[in-house]
């Protein structure tokens, strides 16, 4: 790694890129760094999709970081927008393997849509990167709170590790599917119930 690189990688990956969510080091819009002396110049290379503001935001906050990691040379950054790429002729391949090629999942941060679920107007999720921190204590008490606010709800309970709301809502059971081939939720407390831990039998790892 360059002199200019071991500077301007620490500032730059704590900056996101507002189109990808990913950071502006990792999205490769930091080019043609270079240390000459105490010059420290590179270019920014927005895409078109970027807006004049989205630059200059980048801009400063890059500028903030390296002088708060102590670099007190000269700073030039110049700001360009990379020429669109042309429109494929021909659609792609099909995958050999579906899933094994392409962008996967978008970056934590990045832009996401939102598809609306048919008769749902509300969605609230209760999750949390750790176990045993009373998500599904605090989604129990939630559901029914709710319930007899007068809403109509619905609980799922999407943990494959150790599904506790069948224990919670003091529901068990296998849920069937309609002639639509979609499954009916089971019943408790006037709240229609989904787990993971009705698709296998208790005790059982999934």
């Amino acid at each position: 790694m360059s002199e200019a690189h071991a500077i301007i990688e620490p500032a730059a990956t704590r900056i996101r890129d507002p189109l990808s969510g990913r950071s502006i080091w990792i999205a490769g819009l930091i080019q043609d760094a270079e240390l000459v002396d105490d010059k420290l110049s590179f270019s920014l290379v927005l895409s078109p999709d970027h807006t004049t503001d989205d630059g200059q935001r980048m801009r400063a906050a890059l500028l903030t970081n390296i002088s708060k990691i102590g670099f007190d040379g000269d700073v030039q950054v110049s700001i360009r927008t990379s020429e669109p790429e042309p429109a494929p002729d021909a659609p792609p391949a099909k995958d050999p393997v579906p899933g094994m090629t392409g962008g996967g999942m978008g970056p934590h941060g990045g832009p996401f849509v939102k598809s609306p679920i048919p008769g749902v107007k509300h969605v609230i999720a209760v999750a949390s990167g750790k176990g045993g921190v009373g998500k599904s204590t605090v989604s129990t008490n939630l559901a029914i709170a709710l319930s007899r606010a007068g809403w109509s709800v619905g609980l799922m309970d999407a943990d494959i590790y150790g599904p506790s709301l069948p224990t919670m809502m003091n529901v068990n059971g296998k849920p069937i599917a309609n002639s639509e081939k979609r499954i009916i939720p089971l019943q408790a407390y006037g709240i229609q119930v989904m787990s993971m831990g009705f698709m296998v039998p208790e005790k059982e790892a999934i």
